[in-house]
C-alpha cells in the first residue's frame, strides 16, 4: 500500500557534554593616549612631597609569531538522530519465484453404474439351400470322413428383459485438516566483509564499518511485524561484547538494516565494528495435514441394492447409547473397549429411505430397499473408532417419520445390529 504520513518528530534527547573551551585569540592593539587636562595653579611651595608614582608605560612592542594550535579537545557525545527521511518510492517487484509442486491427487470417487448394453445389429438374410439330390443306393460302410464345416447361425432370439437399476452411487465428501506451523522464512550467515556464507531466502550486502543491509527474496507475509534472531562470534582473549541490533526504522516486509558494535562500557557510543554474524526470522502457514473422505446418506435408493455387513455380528464392543427418529434423527454409539476397532452398524426395516442432511464423519452409508415398504442402512467406519470413543449420528425429520423419540431399544421392527472387522 501507499507510505503513510510521517509520525511526529521524537522528543529531542539530552544536551551533550560541553566540549573543552578552545585557546584564547591574540591581544587586540592599544587605544591612543587621551589629549592632557589643563594646568592647575601654582600653590603655595610646600615641603617636598613624597616621590610621585611612575609614570604611564610606553607603547607595546609588536606581537609575537602565533605558537602552534593545541590538540583538539573530545568529541562532544553524539547528538540525538534526526527524524527518519520520507520513505522513498518502491522498487520494481522481483521476479516471480518458481511453482511450489503440485498438491496430491485427490482420491478417485466411487464408480457410477454401468450404462445399458446398445442393441444387437440385423442378422443377415440366410442364403437358399440347394435342392436335394436322389437318393443313391446304400453302398458299403465306408470309413468316416472328417468333420464338416457349422452350418450357419440361426437367428438371434428376442432381447430379455432389462434388469435391476443398479443402488445409486454416494457422493464423497472431503475434508481437508489444516494446521499453522511455523518455518524458517529467511536466515543468513554472514562473514565481516558482508560476504554471505549462507543464506535462505535473502540476501546481506556491507554498507560501511559495522552496518548491513539484509534483503528479503520474497516480502515478509506479516509485513513489517516479525521476529528476529541474531548472533554473533566473538574473540576469546578480549570478550568484547559484540551487540547486533536492528537500526530503528528500517524494518520493513522486504528487509532492515543491521548494525554490529563493541560494547565498551563507557558512556559515548558504542563503535562500530565488522563481524562475522547471523540471524534467522520465523514465519507462519497453514498445511494439510490429512485429508478426509467420507459419504452422506444419498436421497434415493433402488429395489434390489444391498446393505449386507461383512464382519461379525458382536454386541460387547459398541454399544447402543441413543436412537431416536421421530422429530428428527439422531444416533449415538461408542466402543466399550481399550482397543480401536473397525465395525458396521445395520439399521433394519425402518419406513423411511432417506435421512435429510445427515451428517459426516469417518463412516459411509448404504441404504438398501427391501422390497416390502422397509429399507435398510448401513453404516461402515472408514476409520478405526478409537478407544472407549463414541459417534453421533444426526439429521432432520426422516420422511415418513419413525417411532422413538430416544432409546437405546428401538420399537419393532426397527433393529440396530452392531458388527466388527
Amino acid at each position: 500500500g501507499a507510505t503513510g504520513p510521517q509520525g511526529p518528530a521524537g522528543a529531542d534527547g539530552a544536551d551533550g557534554a560541553t566540549g573543552p573551551q578552545g585557546p584564547a585569540g591574540a591581544d587586540g592593539a592599544d587605544g591612543a593616549t587621551g589629549p592632557q587636562g589643563p594646568a592647575g595653579a601654582d600653590g603655595a611651595d610646600g615641603a617636598d612631597g613624597a616621590t610621585g608614582p611612575q609614570g604611564p608605560a610606553g607603547a607595546d612592542g609588536a606581537d609575537g609569531a602565533t605558537g602552534p594550535q593545541g590538540p583538539a579537545g573530545a568529541d562532544g557525545a553524539t547528538g540525538p538522530q534526526g527524524p527518519a527521511g520520507a520513505t522513498g518510492p518502491q522498487g520494481a517487484d522481483g521476479a516471480t519465484g518458481p511453482q511450489g509442486p503440485a498438491g496430491a491427487d485427490g482420491a478417485d470417487g466411487a464408480t457410477g453404474p454401468q450404462g445399458p448394453a446398445g442393441a444387437d445389429g440385423a442378422d443377415g438374410a440366410t442364403g437358399p439351400q440347394g435342392p436335394a439330390g436322389a437318393d443313391g443306393s446304400n453302398g458299403a460302410v465306408g470309413a468316416t470322413g472328417p468333420q464338416g464345416p457349422a452350418g450357419p447361425q440361426g437367428p438371434a432370439g428376442a432381447d430379455g428383459a432389462d434388469g435391476a437399476d443398479g443402488a445409486d452411487g454416494v457422493s464423497p465428501t472431503i475434508t481437508l485438516v489444516k494446521e499453522t506451523i511455523g518455518y524458517v522464512f529467511a536466515a543468513a550467515h554472514t562473514q565481516a566483509n558482508g560476504t554471505n556464507s549462507f543464506n535462505i531466502n535473502s540476501t546481506v550486502t556491507r554498507t560501511g564499518t559495522g552496518r548491513y543491509t539484509v534483503a528479503f527474496t520474497t516480502a515478509h507475509p506479516n509485513g513489517a511485524n516479525y521476529d528476529i534472531t541474531f548472533g554473533a562470534q566473538e574473540d576469546i582473549v578480549n570478550r568484547d561484547s559484540r551487540l547486533v541490533s536492528v537500526v530503528t526504522g528500517t524494518q520493513t516486509a522486504n528487509g532492515f538494516q543491521v548494525m554490529v558494535a563493541t560494547g565498551d562500557n563507557g558512556t559515548s557510543a558504542d563503535p562500530l565494528v565488522d563481524e562475522v554474524w547471523y540471524f534467522n526470522t520465523s514465519a507462519t502457514k497453514e498445511v494439510v495435514t490429512d485429508v478426509i473422505q467420507s459419504t452422506s446418506l444419498i436421497s434415493g435408493t433402488s429395489t434390489g441394492s444391498t446393505a449386507s455387513p461383512i464382519g461379525t455380528a458382536d454386541s460387547s464392543t459398541l454399544t447402543l447409547d441413543n436412537f431416536a427418529d421421530r422429530n428428527t434423527f439422531s444416533m449415538q454409539y461408542r466402543n466399550t473397549t481399550g482397543t480401536a476397532t473397525d465395525y458396521e452398524v445395520l439399521i433394519s426395516n425402518t419406513s423411511y429411505s432417506t435421512i435429510p442432511n445427515v451428517s459426516t464423519g469417518n463412516y459411509t452409508i448404504t441404504t438398501a430397499n427391501n422390497a416390502d415398504g422397509t429399507f435398510n442402512h448401513l453404516i461402515t467406519s472408514t476409520a478405526p473408532l478409537a478407544a472407549y470413543a463414541n459417534i453421533i449420528i444426526s439429521g432432520n425429520q426422516p420422511s415418513p417419520a419413525g417411532d422413538n423419540y430416544g432409546t437405546q431399544n428401538p420399537s419393532a421392527p426397527v433393529t440396530v445390529t452392531f458388527y466388527t472387522r
